[in-house]
């Protein structure tokens, strides 16, 4: 006999017959429905959530842009005076040249960011034209 991509293997006459679940598994799965219906709308109420409205109330301070040994990084700080711990944060920063055009960006994150916690952000710039720097956006996750 030949069987090819839609045939069945076993055949289905030398399957086994399926039993009734026991009660306690019926149980276990049942607990184990619930708690998946509970992750779905937790990770529903996660993504409702925006994360630049989650950090419309953070301003960054003292930006600016600083040499280290081997490559130049825009510095600065934010407060969090929101009231919310963000579990994750992101600072994105415009790159400009001396005619203020813009030529790159770059980005710093920080976890588990505690109301009135003070981040001193670092971000490295690559290209040696960059003369200023801008924070473009906070985006924070709750």
């Amino acid at each position: 006999m030949v069987f090819g991509a839609t045939e069945l293997w076993p055949p289905i006459a030398s399957r086994p017959k399926s039993r009734p679940l026991n009660p306690a598994f019926n149980k276990a799965l049942g607990t184990s429905v619930q708690l998946t219906g509970l992750l779905n709308k937790m990770k529903a109420a996660l993504e409702m959530s925006d994360p630049r409205e989650n950090a419309k109330g953070l301003t960054p301070d003292d930006v600016a842009i600083i040499e280290k040994v081997f490559l130049r990084y825009v510095i600065g700080s934010i407060t969090n005076r929101s009231g919310n711990k963000f579990s994750y944060l992101v600072v994105k920063i415009n790159l400009l040249d001396g005619n203020g055009k813009l030529v790159g960006s770059t980005s710093a994150a920080i976890q588990n960011f505690e109301p009135n916690q003070v981040w001193n952000f670092e971000a490295g710039i690559l290209n040696d034209e960059i003369s200023s720097a801008a924070v473009r956006e906070i985006m924070g996750w709750l």
